[in-house]
């Protein structure tokens, strides 16, 4: 009876043990980060809008990943591009209308080394996007919005270059920044809104780190 306790006992310290070491080997393959930046629509104001902001959008996102090998990884991100805002007018009244677009990115990001430091990042996937659009002036009180949200799923692409402080800042100062790396980059992808389609952008640059 006791040898068959002892041996239950051990059993269940090896599967223990078995699963901690799996679970420490997933860990070891999780990133995450977070980024901000520049947004931009294509052709995101409407024609006749003698006002057009477009440039200063101050977008966001955040994301996930899970390495399957050194080069190849699973990742899932929010993204969030901001709003583009247009003021047009004819007759002596204005209209201000304005876009705004977020969602997600499921991808799979390619990674190669440029140097012990530095590595280029290529992705390739789709964009689960939603677009909603708000129009003010003309008499109308308040904002009202154009159209319900609308969701729609583009090809996207993005590019960047990780930066691994783990080697480049310990050459100058004893810091442990062990897992963190720097991540400048853009993303493309598509939106579209009330039977226009428009390219939109994110210049961004984040910090991420490994677990």
């Amino acid at each position: 009876m006791k040898k068959a306790v002892i041996g239950a006992v051990l059993g269940a310290l090896s599967v223990a043990a078995h699963a901690d070491s799996m679970i420490q080997g997933l860990m070891e393959n999780l990133y995450g980060g977070v980024a901000f930046g520049l947004s931009h629509y294509g052709h995101g104001c409407q024609p006749n809008a003698f006002e057009c902001k477009n440039t200063q959008n101050l977008g966001y996102k955040y994301w996930g990943g899970w390495k399957m090998s050194d080069r190849i990884a699973g990742e899932i991100s929010y993204i969030n591009f901001d709003r583009v805002k247009g003021t047009s007018g004819s007759g002596g009244q204005l209209s201000t209308r304005a876009l705004r677009t977020d969602g997600f990115l499921f991808n799979l990001a390619f990674y190669q080394p440029i140097s012990q430091d530095f590595t280029g990042v290529g992705r390739v996937g789709v964009a689960r996007l939603h677009t909603s659009g708000t129009v003010s002036g003309f008499g109308i009180t308040g904002t009202r919005e154009i159209r319900p949200s609308q969701g729609d799923t583009s090809p996207y692409v993005g590019a960047a270059l990780n930066i691994d402080f783990r080697g480049l800042m310990s050459k100058f100062m004893p810091v442990n920044l062990d897992g963190f790396y720097v991540e400048i980059g853009v993303d493309v992808t598509r939106a579209r809104f009330a039977g226009d389609e428009h390219t939109v952008r994110l210049w961004n640059v984040g910090g991420a780190f490994q677990f």
